[in-house]
């Protein structure tokens, strides 16, 4: 049970240290004097455990210390302000919804005043929203909008709009965002910019969604994208009204159940394939896995249940117990640890 109290330790830790705002130096003067605890109380024989516990703890401040809560707010001093252009890089797979696209822009300076103005260079990630019936559609094909095109937006930037029963605000902010754009018009300066595993990697998960478009009759076709890959573009607007009315629009996004039935799926082929006697069988259900999780857009609840599908295989490697709790307690610090404002999301 060791690795779920330590876990546990760094997770409170993480909420401490959101929620206090103290000094990283002073949490990592902290977490030395835990450290200095452990060989301490080997020596002398104390219960380790609780021990092992303090530095976690520390280590968990001091990641949630660390963390920059202001980038979502980096590109406030341009709010309001009409016929801005802001040049930056898509970041993400866009998305589609009726005749609009919206897409995360890594923006990397702002110009304002006209074609004569001073660039001025701007750090921080917009929600963009445009239409797509703009000359960058008309000229391209579907999906018009792609990872690493290089942007030139003209339009006004905005706070997000804050709703009765959502907070959308703070919903934008635990993903670094701050700044909305809607329907500026857009000229695209380069393309193929960002990481080429990102680029392949959307590059097939577009290319299976037009698979299955061929293949599959609507509205069963949008079904599947939706539920397979995560992309719910063609999604007919009644369809999703009627998943909303009958209380299961759970069932159109993708959840840990996918990458659970996938990981029992390809772990007995994989099994049958190669036998058990070595661990060789383990290394294909990984790469399933891990694979299926980047394609289908990597959501909160799709990496959870992969660091547990990785944990899992991980035991059975070495035949030690396989234990849940261990693995989601592995898959909830890893998770945290590398955004640890996942802790206020409801999908974490």
């Amino acid at each position: 049970m060791r690795l779920p109290v330590l876990s546990a330790a760094f997770v409170i830790g993480v909420l401490i240290g959101l929620g206090s705002g103290v000094d990283p130096w002073a949490v990592a003067l902290f977490l030395l004097a835990g450290a200095f605890l452990v060989p301490l109380a080997v020596s002398l024989r104390w219960r380790i455990l609780p021990v092992l516990a303090v530095p976690f703890l520390f280590a968990g401040m001091l990641r949630a210390s660390i963390d920059d809560a202001d980038a979502a707010r980096s590109l406030d001093q341009f709010h309001g302000r009409r016929d801005l252009v802001v040049e930056g890089v898509v970041t993400g797979d866009p998305s589609s919804a009726g005749r609009a696209t919206s897409l995360r822009l890594a923006a990397e300076r702002v110009r304002a005043g006209g074609e004569g103005a001073d660039w001025v260079e701007a750090n921080g990630d917009v929600l963009v929203l445009v239409s797509e019936t703009t000359d960058i559609a008309r000229t391209r094909e579907k999906p018009f909008f792609r990872y690493g095109d290089r942007l030139a937006l003209t339009g006004t930037l905005t706070p997000p709009q804050q709703f009765d029963e959502f907070d959308y605000p703070a919903f934008l902010e635990r993903q670094r965002i701050g700044t909305v754009m809607t329907f500026p018009h857009p000229a695209l300066l380069d393309e193929g910019e960002g990481a080429a595993f990102y680029r392949g990697l959307y590059s097939i998960r577009h290319r299976l969604s037009a698979s299955l478009g061929r293949a599959v009759p609507e509205p069963q076709a949008s079904f599947t994208q939706a539920v397979l890959l995560g992309i719910r573009d063609n999604l007919p607007d009644e369809l999703v009204v009627d998943f909303r009315r009958s209380g299961t629009s759970h069932l159109l996004a993708i959840s840990g159940l996918h990458v659970g039935v996938l990981l029992g799926i390809s772990l007995s082929i994989s099994a049958a394939a190669v036998g058990r006697r070595r661990q060789l069988y383990l290394i294909g259900p990984l790469i399933v896995i891990a694979g299926y999780t980047l394609i289908a857009g990597a959501p909160p609840s799709a990496i959870r249940a992969a660091i547990m599908g990785v944990a899992y295989l991980g035991a059975l490697a070495v035949g030690r117990p396989r234990s849940v709790l261990p693995s989601l307690a592995l898959a909830a610090s890893v998770m945290v640890a590398a955004e640890p404002r996942l802790l206020s999301d409801v999908s974490f």
